[in-house]
């Protein structure tokens, strides 16, 4: 045994085992595939695909989109009544290999013989998980893959490679073409690129189109396109003469302006108006920006213009010598309201409380004076009042009221009231007082508002509004011009700007085509593989123009994990591309590719299998027999046992299977089983027969391979 046994290439699996695992159900059911070729056969729906996907799981880990229990793991029989089948129970996948063991350590310029054969062992490979499994499935004891991941989380992609060159199924035939590949290809694994390479190769073609049109924006341009000088500074002075009389008017409140920051009454452009804004800014309290920032001493000078403005309007506003009769007449007023509120407040501090505290919480019922003022009137005469003798609770606590009346002094009822009607009167009183003082207040505010109407007051207000236009045509002028000046003080920058561009742009066009030219496919490899599918296809009978295949470099291939993936697209000889393909010139590319790509990574390769699932579905006759050589010279022809494989195929044809019987029978020293499925039960599983298969008869060891009993394989022929 070697030191590791999950080490070496697994060049037999001779038996496989399946429990719960989709139609295979309950016990373990385990079946010999202890042969060079092993063809299953069975009608739809038997269990002859889920053999193949089992061998593929465990073969390569890959499941491709399945769920692990609902898709994988057998369900009982549902109950009557019952909402849903549960799972069988846990699942179980194993297989008993036989697995070459590693050449001892040699020195390194001494290359192994592949015509030497190696010493195998036998080895033991599983996967099991239970019904509450979650995640994805690990992969299975005994097998480990050869190939880069490309996420290291997704199985479906992770492991899609190997399975893609371990398996044909025609009902996932895209997944054959790297076209429909989401992980890597063999391209990949043959010429593989760096991460960083990857990245480069992604983000330069994009770094040489953001070159090119940064080049081409408006401010590299090497000629003004916008209005004339002269045609600016006519716009700016037509702005600066409609602000300057408002401007004078308003510095008119101010007690002095310092003689630097004399406003001129015409400017001739920017120059001339950028000294003047700085100057009436800072004399107005407004930090100034440094010389080369336009937009900011603009904003500086309007600032410090519209602060101004509104200072003096509040001024305006708290001037008594501004003010007229009328406003003092109406401040008198005000003031007077809001002492009296002040003393009504003082002497009632809780007045809305008290008002509130004696008045019933149900409207329908009177408040506290009124019960007063009533007793007080007519608690004696309400006492007397009499009912007849008689028994019962009624009667007897209308008495009990009754007394109580009685009981009421009308004098101590009368002081009751009085003291609450004084007290209640002088704040109720209050209250509304208050009210109306409040009403008074608010419309001696609003006539204060518009009695200040003061000649300085109104000539402000007046200035808001024609500042506020011209402020901004000045700012849209302003800033016009500016755009000018810059433009003609940035010529130099722009020169040079344009050239670092160009030279930039150069030198990303320069490394894009030096990594593209590193990374060009390998155009040995690729007529090494093309030459393999050719191989392969020629077995067929295909249309004039088929062949030669060619296959060409697909560079930027979709798929997730890295951004940059690469593969190989194929074309016909005549030109045509997949697409073009008919149902049956797809399978036979898919099978092609799949053995040319096999047989080119044997050192990569954890086992020496090819699974075939209804490989002949798509297939005449004629392309049968064809193929059937291809299948031949894999399982029994090859001299090197790196090319020799394991061939497991499948058929659910009867004429198919007895055909492929006859083209397939073994030569002498090799060895061919027929696994033939003979029924299924919803509570077992499949039920079937293996035979070994010779050139004349079933071999006399056929019986201890069938699990229905022994069977002369001659007979069995004619049921097929």
């Amino acid at each position: 045994m070697s030191a590791d046994p999950h080490s070496g290439v697994i060049t037999r699996i001779t038996c496989v085992g399946l429990q719960n695992y989709r139609g295979f159900k309950n016990t373990a059911h385990r079946i010999d595939t202890d042969a060079d070729l092993v063809l299953i056969t069975a009608p739809n729906g038997y269990g002859k695909t889920s053999l193949l996907e089992g061998l593929l799981l465990l073969l390569t880990g890959w499941y491709g989109d399945a769920d692990p229990i609902r898709d994988l793991i057998a369900r009982q029989p549902r109950q009557q009544d019952a909402r849903g089948a549960k799972p069988a129970g846990d699942c179980r996948l194993y297989a008993e290999v036989r697995r070459q063991v590693p050449p001892p350590s040699r020195p390194r310029e001494e290359a192994p013989s592949p015509t030497v054969k190696r010493d195998e062992e036998e080895a033991h490979i599983e996967i099991k998980w239970r019904p509450d499994h979650t995640g994805p499935l690990p992969m299975p004891e005994g097998a480990r893959s050869q190939f880069p991941r490309a996420t290291e989380s997704d199985p479906a992609v992770d492991r899609e490679l190997d399975a893609r060159l371990c398996a044909f199924s025609q009902d996932r035939l895209a997944f054959q073409f790297d076209q429909a590949a989401k992980g890597f290809t063999l391209r990949d694994v043959f010429e593989p690129l760096p991460n960083i390479v990857k990245r480069m190769l992604d983000l330069f073609p994009h770094l040489v189109e953001d070159l090119d049109a940064e080049e081409k924006q408006d401010k590299y341009a090497a000629e003004w396109d916008g209005k004339t000088p002269e045609e600016l500074n006519q716009r700016l002075g037509v702005a600066w003469g409609r602000l300057h009389p408002a401007l004078c008017n308003l510095l008119m409140g101010r007690d002095a302006w310092p003689e630097e920051a004399a406003l001129p009454a015409e400017v001739a452009d920017d120059r001339a108006l950028d000294p003047v804004a700085r100057a009436a800014a800072a004399a107005l309290g407004v930090s100034v920006p440094d010389a080369l920032q336009y937009e900011k001493l603009s904003t500086a000078f309007r600032k410090a213009v519209e602060q101004e403005l509104e200072d003096q309007i509040e001024a305006a506003k708290r001037d008594p010598a501004g003010a007229t009769e009328k406003t003092a007449g109406l401040l008198e007023e005000l003031q007077a309201v809001n002492r009296e509120l002040a003393e009504i407040k003082r002497e009632f501090p809780s007045l809305d409380e008290d008002v509130k505290a004696l008045v019933a919480d149900t409207p329908e019922l009177p408040d506290a004076l009124d019960i007063f003022r009533a007793l007080a009137a007519n608690a004696q005469r309400w006492g007397h009042a009499r009912i007849l003798d008689s028994e019962g609770e009624g009667p007897a606590r209308f008495r009990r009221a009754l007394e109580e009346l009685a009981a009421v002094q009308e004098q101590e009822a009368a002081k009751c009231a009085e003291a609450i009607g004084v007290w209640l009167d002088e704040r109720r009183a209050a209250h509304e007082r208050r009210r109306t003082l409040i009403k008074r207040r608010r419309v001696l505010n609003d006539e204060l508002e518009r009695s200040h109407t003061s000649e300085r007051l109104e000539v402000l207000r007046s200035l808001r509004r024609d500042l506020g236009s011209a402020l901004e045509d000045l700012s849209n002028a302003w800033a016009a011009k500016h755009e000018h000046t810059k433009f003609l003080q940035n010529a130099e920058g722009r020169i040079a700007a344009r050239e670092l561009l160009k030279a930039a742009r150069k030198a990303a066009s320069w490394c894009l085509g030096a990594l593209e030219a590193l990374s060009k496919p390998d155009r040995q490899l690729m007529e090494a593989l093309r030459e393999r599918a050719d191989w392969v296809l020629r077995r067929f009978s295909l249309v004039d123009g088929f062949l030669p295949l060619c296959l060409e470099s697909d560079d930027d291939l979709p798929g997730v994990g890295e951004t940059r993936r690469r593969g190989y697209r194929i074309k016909t000889g005549d030109g045509r591309d997949l697409a073009h393909f008919s149902t049956g010139q797809r399978a036979q590319v898919a099978v092609s590719m799949l053995v040319a790509q096999n047989l080119m990574v044997p050192q990569k390769l954890t086992h020496r299998t090819i699974l075939l699932d209804d490989v002949t579905t798509a297939y005449d006759l004629g392309n049968l027999t064809r193929e059937a050589i291809v299948w031949r010279q894999l399982a029994y022809g090859a001299e090197d046992e790196q090319q020799r494989r394991q061939v497991f195929l499948s058929s659910h044809h009867e004429d198919m299977t007895n055909h492929l019987l006859d083209l397939l029978v073994p030569p002498q020293g090799r060895s061919m089983l027929l696994i033939r499925f003979t029924a299924w039960s919803p509570n077992k599983g499949p039920s079937y027969e293996i035979f070994d298969v010779t050139a004349t008869q079933a071999s006399d060891s056929a019986g201890k391979r069938d699990s229905a009993g022994k069977r002369d394989l001659v007979n069995n022929l004619k049921e097929f």
